[in-house]
């Protein structure tokens, strides 16, 4: 055989190949893209039993897939808020520990880095009741993850870096001031109603922290990812000075403690705040000063308010 016609019939085969390789590669990435779509809508409904069989099957099919580890991480991230066991902690850690040694698409670099942020903190917040209610090895195994987690490198995101000092707060003149007050307002608002969501920072579902950096983004202020973040990067202020748009922070006990959950300040009076928009586990929604709620439960836990807007 010549060598043109060697040449003349590995061409197509080589050909072949390449097609072959690239639709397989293509039909894997969307394989992966409609894995997390379905598994992403069966825990919006909260059919979560579902979604974790689903994920435990696509596992055992798709070892190398990071998409049914970090929805694992995620299920019992919320089996943890709801019922405080600690082996739930523990599970949520693991499995977000593996998902991040995987390969990570683009579209789930966010979601895992943002988990992660909030999973060490959480961890950091509980580790005094995780000590006293779990065994040793589950405590010891909880500290080892968290610390895993919060000394791997961060998931570089297509986003503004967080801020890291209480010198943020952007200087505006007093037009754009006022402008920018409207807009946190405003925005907020728009998503009354929405549902709570775990770690959520889209109009999915939002959690407390990813609600305010979602409506602050809206008005050109990059926030950090967590209310513990946010409560020490912002300029603490007096209550009387408080204006809405500003940040009102709380406690899990009305002891005091860590920072675990944020509101936005609709709106003040003489004696300080009237109205706030916050998400809770309800979604959404409006609390006034009036309100029982506010009284028997958001006052009590009340840490401090900090502004990002500088005066």
């Amino acid at each position: 055989m010549t060598y043109s016609a060697s040449r003349n019939i590995i061409r197509p085969l080589f050909t072949a190949v390449i097609i072959a390789l690239t639709a397989f590669l293509l039909t894997s990435a969307c394989g992966t893209a409609n894995l997390y779509q379905k598994l992403d809508k069966k825990y919006e409904k909260a059919q979560y039993e579902k979604a974790l069989k689903k994920a435990n099957r696509s596992i055992q099919k798709n070892p190398a897939d990071p998409t049914p580890l970090y929805f694992k991480s995620l299920l019992h991230t919320h089996y943890y808020s709801q019922s405080n066991n600690p082996e739930h902690l523990e599970q949520a850690l693991t499995y977000l520990d593996r998902a991040r040694r995987k390969k990570i698409p683009q579209y789930l670099k966010e979601d895992i880095q943002r988990l992660t942020d909030q999973l060490v903190e959480t961890a950091n917040n509980d580790i005094s009741e995780i000590e006293d209610k779990a065994g040793p090895l589950t405590s010891q195994k909880i500290h080892e993850l968290r610390q895993q987690l919060e000394q791997a490198p961060r998931i570089k995101l297509a986003t503004a870096e967080i801020p890291q000092s209480n010198t943020t707060a952007k200087k505006v003149t007093p037009k754009e001031l006022a402008g920018m007050r409207k807009t946190i307002v405003e925005e907020a608002q728009k998503h009354i109603g929405t549902s709570y969501r775990y770690g959520g920072t889209t109009t999915r579902g939002f959690d407390c922290s990813g609600f305010t950096g979602y409506v602050f983004a809206e008005a050109g202020i990059n926030l950090p990812r967590t209310a513990a973040q946010q409560a020490v990067s912002g300029r603490k202020i007096r209550e009387k000075k408080a204006q809405p748009g500003d940040l009102v922070f709380f406690t899990k006990n009305k002891s005091g403690g860590n920072v675990n959950h944020v509101a936005i300040i609709l709106d003040t009076d003489n004696h300080g705040i009237k109205k706030v928009i916050h998400s809770t586990s309800r979604g959404v929604i409006i609390d006034e000063r009036t309100d029982g709620s506010w009284k028997s439960y958001w006052l009590p836990r009340k840490k401090h308010i900090a502004s990002y807007i500088a005066d």
